[in-house]
């Protein structure tokens, strides 16, 4: 079973999400304190610590060990950024199969697959639409035969 990576625009893409929240995180903290005491630059300094330790560790991190790999028999995903985990579902199990897409995620052109089973599911994040398409519809085939 050969394991295949996200799309690096994936890493974009949550990069680009954590950034734009800590704008609003910025600018509630502007909002509450306007007179620029103790508390704002404390506050300033967490959500500013916390900004760059995910944009420089969490996220590589999390974008190096997500890998997803599908055989004949099941689909396997490899996640986790402090523990690794590994999550998977039998073909045989796979209810249905859904796409979505949020609107920064259209702009790079990806897709999140999310494989429904009874009792959970596997979400794979940031697949271009053609991986997308290509492994759900191998998917809904391998489901159909007995």
């Amino acid at each position: 079973m050969k394991f295949q990576r996200i799309s690096p625009k994936g890493l974009a893409v949550w990069l680009i999400r954590l950034t734009l929240g800590a704008f609003a995180v910025s600018f509630l903290i502007s909002l509450v304190f306007p007179e620029r005491g103790l508390l704002y630059w404390i506050l300033t300094g967490l959500w500013l610590f916390a900004y760059f330790v995910l944009f420089f560790l969490y996220y590589p991190i999390r974008y190096y060990r997500l890998s997803y790999a599908a055989n004949l028999q099941i689909v396997v995903l490899n996640c986790g950024v402090i523990y690794r985990r590994r999550k998977a579902i039998f073909l045989r199990n796979i209810q249905y199969t859904t796409t979505t897409c949020t609107p920064i995620q259209a702009i790079f052109g990806l897709c999140t697959l999310v494989i429904h089973a009874p009792g959970g599911f596997i979400l794979i994040p940031h697949l271009t639409r053609v991986q997308c398409e290509r492994l759900r519809d191998w998917l809904e085939v391998e489901d159909a035969q007995p």
